[in-house]
């Protein structure tokens, strides 16, 4: 259920997600460190990938067998900010609320990119979360990102070896990506 924070999202053989009915996937990027805090629950920090789709932002953890990903649903989430670090490291840092979720409180996160790159990313998250809370539906989301003005923009973004675009496919999953 793609609506709900949660911890421990299926996954596939690939460590992708299960996709949603109405959930197309948009970009992968692999090389992150991330961290979610939720009240109560503690505080999971990992390294490995993420998986934006059009209703959330997955983030894989591919270093603890303890637990292996957090959704955080696009509609939830608040407060989010895209900083450059002093170090150079570009981050988001956010909170997603748990309307519907098993998790007790609100989770606040931070991801951080390691292999710079994340122009591209920060363009079509912000879209992606502007358009879920207007409520947009899938099928009109993938119509703007597939846009060749929406395209466009990212021309002058630097290339990232890091980063799948999906959506191109048609949302569809890449065949191997090798991840740490």
């Amino acid at each position: 259920m793609c609506d709900a924070l949660a911890l421990d999202c299926a996954l596939d053989g690939e460590f992708m997600p299960v996709r949603d009915m109405n959930e197309e996937f948009l970009l992968r990027r692999n090389f992150i460190e991330f961290h979610v805090h939720v009240r109560d629950r503690g505080d999971f920090r990992g390294k490995g990938h993420l998986i934006l789709t059009t209703k959330r932002l997955v983030l894989v953890n591919r270093e603890d067998p303890a637990w292996r990903s957090f959704s955080l649903p696009n509609v939830h989430v608040f407060d989010e900010r895209f900083e450059l670090g002093m170090a150079g490291r570009f981050h988001i840092d956010a909170h997603c609320r748990n309307d519907m979720g098993m998790l007790p409180h609100p989770a606040h996160f931070k991801v951080w990119f390691n292999q710079g790159g994340a122009d591209r990313f920060s363009h079509i998250y912000k879209h992606v979360l502007f358009r879920s809370k207007e409520r947009r539906d899938m099928a009109t989301m993938m119509v703007e990102i597939r846009d060749p003005m929406f395209n466009q923009r990212m021309m002058g973004f630097p290339p990232c070896q890091e980063e799948t675009l999906l959506y191109m496919d048609g949302g569809a999953m890449p065949m191997a990506a090798p991840v740490q």
